[in-house]
């Protein structure tokens, strides 16, 4: 499949709602990389891993929090 006729295939309120969550993580200072995906599959899995990745990110932040309110 070419990849014009996969980007006709995107629907446009999800293009919508992914680029609206990843511009809340680039103003939070999180990196974002759109990524293609072969099958639903490896979406899923990628999705998987961006979700571990925002509770690992979530986590640091809570303890760096817990430090700073210590040392106050």
């Amino acid at each position: 499949m070419s990849i014009v006729k996969a980007l006709q295939r995107c629907k446009s309120e999800n293009n919508d709602a992914n680029m609206q969550m990843a511009n809340v993580l680039a103003k939070m200072g999180v990196d974002f990389v759109p990524m293609p995906v072969r099958s639903q599959e490896h979406r899923e899995q990628l999705l998987l891993e961006g979700q571990q990745t925002l509770e690992e990110l979530l986590a640091l932040s809570r303890d760096i929090n817990r430090s700073s309110e210590v040392k106050s």
